[in-house]
């Protein structure tokens, strides 16, 4: 039995479980494993992967969530008076140089919150910039663009999420910001 235990076979013991705690950690889902079928535990890999595919059923997989960037962006800025997204990058075909036709493909994005716009003016004359990495299957870089108020407090002004941390995506950005 233990050969036939697949990916697929998790996911519908932990489907449940996984709709109630997104965050079920792979000795959660072991444990159910074992609950089901007695004392066989799969591999880490086996488990999970089967995880990996519960949460996609249940929520959409990460794919399926940049699909999603767009209309969030929009109703955050329409909730957030003021607030502005930029449109991202086209994407291009690095052989021709020409921009693809019918591939959508997330380049970069940019945002400003309209409180943050509106406090700019309250802010002392130091403007700092910097990127973070984001961790997780599909990496990139969080830039951020900051200014300082009487007090020294931070006040993040401008966003943007690329690919890499490079020149293009920096005047990207700063254009932007």
């Amino acid at each position: 039995m233990f050969p036939l235990l697949t990916a697929s076979i998790i996911v519908d013991i932990i489907g449940t479980s996984i709709k109630e705690d997104p965050t079920m950690s792979i000795w959660s889902v072991a444990n159910c494993v074992r609950v089901r079928f007695g004392s066989i535990t799969p591999k880490y890999n086996k488990l999970w992967r089967g995880r990996e595919l519960a949460v996609a059923r249940q929520f959409g997989s990460w794919e399926e969530s940049y699909n999603f960037m767009k209309l969030l962006l929009i109703r955050t800025c329409d909730k957030n008076s003021g607030s502005g997204h930029f449109p991202t990058n086209p994407s291009f075909d690095k052989n021709t140089g020409l921009v693809k036709q019918g591939v959508v493909e997330f380049v970069a994005v940019a945002w400003a919150y309209g409180a943050c716009i509106t406090a700019f003016d309250y802010l002392r004359s130091v403007i700092s910039i910097d990127a973070t990495f984001l961790s997780g299957r599909y990496e990139g870089r969080l830039l951020m663009a900051c200014g300082y108020d009487a007090e020294n407090q931070l006040l993040p002004l401008a966003f943007a999420i690329v690919h890499k941390e490079n020149e293009d995506n920096w005047e990207f950005f700063l254009t932007l910001a």
